[in-house]
């Protein structure tokens, strides 16, 4: 029995199956994810770990080696490479296709807990559910509106704290970073002869303000069933209160740090220089995590940089602008498909017509029936 046959003998099964196909496929086109070029990568978890003044060798040997020997042990891992910059540590974890990064994810936190210790003044490792490596999804820049004279390179700390974090919160996006601009940092600016005066070395200087502006771990003190960990709070928050630091005291009277150096906020060498459309920018990647929707994601990625241009960016005299993402490029594929599928479905019925009237009219002749 040929296909065309057992659908005409049944034809109650055949209309449950056309409907079933239809209403997978409706399905299909409303929950699959949409994108312009399908997922070939493995899923990828990054751990970054910032230690600030430290050189690779010694991110590699306190941090990226002693995450390394905890994490070799999680399910699926397929292949794990790190890389150690200055300052910095990556970790890459690949995986098996198919594997649920949600339910990874814990294990990956639970395994760094584990590592034993960290620098005293390294920060707390971030997870990063994309390869260090990824593409970007979406390209924004940050530029100063007409009238705002502050240089748009002084920045970025605004943009580290007020829309790096506004741009992680959506779903969809693994991670968002703020490429050009300069570091705030506080600067100590001491006179040579002063110090000469008191007799105090440069080396003797920089080992003070290390030794002095730090956070240390004091053990533990336990209560009862309680246990409470202490710890001694050293580090300077203000460039005043650096500034009261003691250099040295004894029968000659206190030398403190403002006596020898001026302490304020300063801005660190510039390695790099964006420009955007419209003169000096900052530059915004956002990455987003393998398996979310493209089109949802820019699309929430757009209505985002709209509230902050609206609020906090215009009260601070600056825009955010989209430079490029892939939406148009999607949106353009899917319109292209459309079309093809209307123009099929009209020629498929004008063909079914056609056909419909050539058998009219050879039963017909075969049959000798006059047309009414």
């Amino acid at each position: 029995m040929s296909l065309i046959e057992f659908c005409l003998k049944k034809p109650v099964l055949t209309a449950v199956a056309v409907l079933f196909f239809l209403i997978a496929g409706v399905w299909a086109l409303f929950s699959i994810p949409i994108q312009l070029t399908p997922d070939v990568e493995k899923p990828q978890a990054t751990i970054r770990t910032y230690w600030p003044g430290a050189s690779p060798y010694e991110v590699e040997r306190e941090i990226v080696s002693k995450q390394e020997d905890h994490l070799d042990n999680l399910p699926n891992l397929v292949r794990m490479t790190s890389q150690s910059l200055a300052g910095r540590g990556d970790i890459t974890l690949e995986f098996d296709i198919g594997t649920d990064m949600n339910a990874v994810l814990p294990r990956i936190s639970n395994e760094l807990d584990q590592v034993p210790s960290y620098p005293a003044n390294a920060l707390k490792p971030t997870i990063i559910l994309s390869g260090a490596n990824s593409s970007p999804i979406v390209w924004s820049q940050l530029v100063a509106l007409p009238g705002n004279t502050t240089p748009i390179r002084t920045y970025k700390l605004f943009a580290e704290d007020v829309i790096k974090p506004e741009l992680e919160k959506i779903p969809g996006v693994s991670e968002a970073r703020v490429y050009g601009g300069r570091d705030a940092q506080v600067q100590v600016r001491f006179d040579p002869d002063k110090l000469a005066l008191y007799g105090i070395s440069i080396n003797q200087l920089v080992a003070r303000i290390q030794a002095e502006s730090v956070d240390l771990s004091a053990g533990f003190l336990s209560q009862g069933k309680r246990e409470y960990t202490i710890r001694t709070l050293s580090r300077f928050r203000t460039p005043e209160q650096l500034g009261q630091m003691i250099l040295r005291s004894g029968a000659g009277g206190t030398v403190y740090l403002r006596d020898v150096a001026e302490v304020g906020i300063g801005y660190d060498a510039q390695g790099s220089s964006v420009r955007g459309n419209y003169g000096p920018a900052l530059i915004l990647p956002v990455y987003r995590e393998v398996g979310s929707n493209v089109l949802e994601l820019t699309d929430a990625v757009s209505a985002t940089i709209d509230r902050l241009n609206a609020g906090v960016l215009k009260n601070a005299g600056l825009r955010m602008q989209v430079i490029s993402d892939p939406s148009y490029y999607i949106n353009s594929a899917i319109d292209l498909v459309l079309q093809n599928i209307y123009l099929g479905g009209v020629l498929a019925i004008l063909a079914l017509y056609i056909f419909l009237g050539n058998l009219r009219s050879s039963l017909v002749v075969a049959l000798s029936i006059p047309v009414s």
